[in-house]
């Protein structure tokens, strides 16, 4: 009877360090998902509206790695986001137009709401424009070269 008492407690001391080993692992590979896929949502871009040459607004939206949303919806829900009119005119094929952010409207002035990636301005329309993380991106109400 001694001896098989013996061998129980030593099996339920074996199963438990292989279960206490297993979830160390368990728990450490985890932790190292987890990790990746923060990563993969901490990616941002640095979103710019430049109203006037003295009233600016940054905010910095969170993308995911394989992002498929495009610059225009991100702006639209940024808009919403701060309470700013937002209007567009749909142009079919060739894309929207963003006609109005707050209260600024196109035309006053001869200027007009335009975007900028990295201080350049792609030749899409900001719904067929993929954001990528990194990128700074700043829609500027100015006159146009076009």
């Amino acid at each position: 009877m001694k001896k098989n008492l013996k061998f129980i407690v030593l099996a339920l001391f074996i199963i438990g360090a292989v279960g206490l080993w297993q979830a160390s692992v368990l728990q450490t590979k985890n932790k190292a998902l987890e990790s990746i896929q923060q990563e993969k949502v901490q990616k941002n871009i640095s979103l710019t509206f430049t109203f006037t040459d003295t009233d600016t607004k940054t905010i910095e939206y969170p993308l995911l790695e394989n992002n498929t949303k495009n610059l225009f919806a991100i702006s639209q829900e940024i808009a919403g986001q701060q309470n700013w009119d937002f209007q567009y005119k749909d142009y079919g094929e060739m894309g929207y137009l963003v006609t109005k952010i707050n209260n600024i409207e196109n035309g006053q002035d001869n200027k007009y709401w335009q975007y900028f990636v990295n201080d350049e301005q792609p030749q899409v329309s900001a719904d067929k424009y993929l954001p990528k993380s990194g990128e700074k991106i700043e829609w500027r109400y100015a006159g146009s070269d076009f």
